[in-house]
């Protein structure tokens, strides 16, 4: 195996990777097929300069494939795979040599740090698009609802509205009959919800909202079962609507 190092571009970035492969040909050929378009590619025996490398492993269309890329930090590495190159990362590690143990623990922290990058920087584009709404010459308003984000925002707080208020109808109409187990986790479910509420992460609004939605489902499925009640089979229907819409 032949160390080489590629300047390409993908989807207008520029990004320089560390590679293996047996020869130059074939590594001209696999970096094409990937949809790059290559700049530089020169053999090299010891890192550059330039930042640090890491090791990733990618999903390509159902196939696991491994690569090398220098970034001054892990995170910015992950960033321009998932963000810039559009690839979906299996893992990414700093040591070649690292264990399966080891590749999972720092993937996990990455894509921790990664969910904070996200929330953070649509909080930051949130505050930008309300800062030139209220500037001189423009829309002057403070209602959220005047950013593009603010009213995605908006339309997710209403189908959160909807979740909750499907909740409070469950246990109304039908929480005494409810195994005590069930009753209890849609009683702590309302309230993570609707702590939802106070946050701008769409991303997490769309996740929380999911998994409530399918977990209302299975309660809804419990109480059909067995029945003809059409009011029940509609809690159900709906339910199902709502998914669609997240």
């Amino acid at each position: 195996m032949q160390t080489f190092q590629a300047i390409c571009a993908k989807n207008n970035q520029r990004v320089e990777l560390v590679v293996q492969y047996n020869t130059l040909d074939e590594e001209r050929a696999d970096l094409h097929n990937q949809g790059y378009s290559i700049i530089e590619i020169r053999e090299t025996t010891t890192s550059s300069t330039i930042g640090k490398v890491f090791y990733f492993e990618l999903s390509i269309d159902g196939k696991r494939k491994n690569g090398q890329i220098q970034s001054p930090d892990i995170l910015k590495a992950y960033v321009k795979l998932t963000d810039d190159l559009h690839y979906t990362v299996v893992s990414i590690y700093e040591s070649s040599d690292a264990s399966e143990q080891e590749k999972l623990l720092i993937t996990s922290r990455v894509r921790a740090g990664y969910d904070i990058y996200r929330n953070q920087k649509s909080t930051k584009a949130l505050k930008k698009e309300n800062t030139e709404a209220s500037a001189p010459d423009s829309t002057r308003s403070d209602d959220i609802t005047n950013s593009y984000v603010g009213k995605e925002l908006q339309g997710y707080y209403l189908l959160i509205d909807k979740v909750l208020v499907k909740i409070e109808t469950l246990l109304d109409l039908y929480g005494a009959t409810l195994v005590e187990d069930r009753r209890i986790k849609l009683q702590n479910l309302h309230q993570s919800i609707k702590q939802l509420k106070n946050t701008t992460n769409i991303d997490k609004l769309r996740l929380v909202a999911n998994a409530a939605l399918i977990k209302i489902g299975e309660v809804e499925l419990e109480l059909i079962r067995g029945t003809t009640d059409t009011k029940k089979q509609e809690f159900l229907k709906e339910t199902n609507e709502l998914l669609r819409k997240f």
